[in-house]
């Protein structure tokens, strides 16, 4: 086993502290490599759970210790699984550490890539709705969380450049580690009633290098009560809400969280100011992972450039690029109006065009689910006059129930002819008997075609 001592040091903030993803990094210090002095009265971890999410991330969080399992769960690759840690038992403001360890390697394959905002995919994650939680103090009449503080996870430090260090080589982890962390939302942890003094990972543990080993972080906080918050009294301690981010496979190259098996999503809990948390692993099953669609949608004109009177199209095509079905897809597009007549040429069973206010008509597409790599599209025309010439621009809109809203747009330019004529005598004056006559020219300067 290879262990790597003190790699990284991540930014420091105060509580009250809320910093921007432009703004510049905070002073790095490091944790004090004597051990802290005990606190009066050992902190007492009260809360420690993740987001059981119901098979929905619509839905409220279950907070649960142990194993998320596929019976009550889904996320995806991609998603923060959201974790809370409350403390009590503070009987002053002297700093302590909090130790945690962190797997992000199983088999050579990336589970949890990092840490970051807790409520970023469950937006409804609030532990103030569970029975047990039981910290007034820090909810709001009808069960909200109040106004709380950010503190910045530099959290690729975790991992960039250690895999290379262990193993004697470099390797692509350090690139598709700040791949994935511009990829997804920023990191940042929610915290109230502490101040945090540095966070620090300590140590890598690696259990043979990661082109098939498996590998875990410790990771060190010191936090600084911001009022000495004990349980004689009524208050609520302290309290730390994060999310861990789950390892996108496109964008690792080793593999993300969806290839890996058995239950190799580990946070665990090991120490508060030096005494034994016990056994405290937050863990999720593979099986809970359902693959990610990527919804695209693309239109495009039957031809850039009409003439009026002709016939203009567009043709519509929603696409599931990911690699999981993409769910009760609706294809939305308010047509444009200037006199035009849309149909669907050939048509769809899945789509009706309808008015929707005077004459505008609007198309709705119900998909249904369309499978990783199929698509679905629909084919609109309409006649053109004179009225209609000019650009004529449409967007169309897509949205599935497990992804976010596509748009595109295409325009078609419709032209008008635009006719001259000019008669002329063949002579201006003639004599009785003589024959007369007249040259009559007609053109067009176009642009469109007469």
């Amino acid at each position: 086993m290879i262990r790597l001592h003190r790699i990284a040091v991540a930014g420091l903030l105060s509580a009250t502290t809320l910093l921007a993803c432009s703004e510049t990094p905070p002073t790095v210090l490091d944790i004090p490599e004597e051990p802290l002095a005990d606190v009066t009265g050992t902190p007492n971890k009260q809360f420690w759970k993740q987001c059981q999410n119901n098979q929905d991330k619509l839905d409220d969080c279950d907070w649960v210790t142990g194993n998320l399992n596929q019976t009550h769960n889904i996320y995806e690759e991609g998603d923060f699984v959201p974790k809370v840690l409350r403390v009590n038992s503070i009987n002053n403001t002297d700093p302590f550490e909090i130790e945690m360890t962190y797997g992000f390697l199983k088999g050579g394959k990336t589970t949890h890539d990092f840490l970051g905002l807790w409520n970023e995919d469950m937006v409804n994650a609030n532990p103030c709705t569970e029975s047990n939680f039981d910290v007034p103090s820090f909810c709001t009449v009808g069960d909200v969380l109040q106004p709380i503080d950010f503190i910045s996870l530099s959290m690729d430090a975790l991992s960039q450049g250690a895999v290379d260090a262990a193993c004697g080589a470099a390797s692509q982890h350090s690139t598709d580690m700040a791949e994935a962390i511009v990829e997804a939302t920023p990191a940042k942890m929610v915290i109230q009633g502490i101040n945090m003094s540095s966070i620090v990972v300590d140590s890598i543990n690696f259990d043979g290098c990661p082109a098939a080993g498996d590998a875990e972080a410790f990771l060190f906080m010191t936090v600084t009560p911001t009022a000495a918050a004990t349980v004689a009294s009524g208050d609520d301690g302290i309290l730390l809400l994060f999310g861990a981010h789950v390892a996108r496979s496109d964008i690792w190259d080793n593999g993300g969280a969806g290839d890996v098996n058995g239950s190799p999503y580990h946070l665990g809990l090991v120490t508060l100011d030096g005494e034994s948390a016990g056994s405290m692993d937050l863990q999720m099953s593979a099986n809970v992972l359902v693959s990610p669609p990527e919804l695209a949608i693309r239109k495009d004109a039957l031809a850039d450039t009409v003439s009026a009177g002709d016939t203009i199209g567009f043709r519509i095509v929603v696409s599931n690029n990911g690699t999981g079905p993409a769910t009760n897809v609706v294809l939305t597009d308010t047509l444009p109006d200037s006199g035009l007549n849309w149909t669907e040429d050939p048509d769809n069973t899945d789509c009706s065009i309808g008015t929707i206010a005077g004459p505008l008509q609007e198309l709705i597409c119900l998909f249904g689910d369309i499978a990783a790599g199929d698509s679905a599209f629909v084919t609109l025309k309409s006649p053109t006059d004179a009225a209609d010439c000019g650009t004529v621009t449409n967007k169309a809109w897509a949205v599935a129930d497990n992804d976010t809203t596509v748009m595109d747009t295409a325009d078609v330019v419709v032209q008008c002819p635009n006719l001259m004529i000019k008669k002329t005598a063949l002579a201006d004056t003639v004599s009785a008997g003589d024959s007369i006559g007249f040259k009559i020219l007609v053109w067009n300067p176009g642009p469109g075609v007469a």
